[in-house]
This record gives C-alpha cells, structure tokens and sequence, in this order.
C-alpha cells in the first residue's frame, strides 16, 4: 500500500498522466479487498498519504495562479 503514494508522488513529479491512472486502478482493485497492515505499515502509510496531500495542494495552488493569469486576458501580450 505504501508503494502507491510513492507510485502516485513520482507519477505527479512526472506529470504522467497514464501512470496516475494506472495508480487509480490499483487503488481501484484495493478497495474491493478488506486489507490490514501492521502498525509499522500505517505509520509508513501515513507519512506518504501526508506527503501526496501536500503535494495535491500545492499543485491546485499552482494551476490556480496559472489560471488567474490566463484569465487576465494577457494571451494577446504573449503572442508578441
């Protein structure tokens, strides 16, 4: 399980789009099956679940200023 949210951070660093789904499906056929972990496990999962939430945000974060740049109408600035 841990293995997922390193797929997910280097498929993210990546932009591979192909490879987030590829995770999704995995995440996908995991939730059909009830999986328990060891207390280790959790807290490795925790700290990487911690890391993708983050990383998710800071992205929104980012396409959110790319996209009130956009919307300034600067697109007829940029064409010089």
């Amino acid at each position: 399980m841990a293995n997922i949210f390193e797929e997910t951070v280097q498929a993210i660093r990546m932009l591979d789009l192909n490879r987030l789904k590829n995770v999704e499906e995995k995440i996908s056929a995991l939730a059909q099956y009830s999986i328990t972990c060891g207390k280790w496990d959790l807290n490795t999962i925790l700290v990487k679940k911690h890391l993708v939430d983050t990383i998710l945000q800071n992205c929104e974060s980012n396409l959110d200023s790319l996209n009130r740049l956009l919307g300034r109408n600067t697109r007829d600035q940029w064409a010089h």
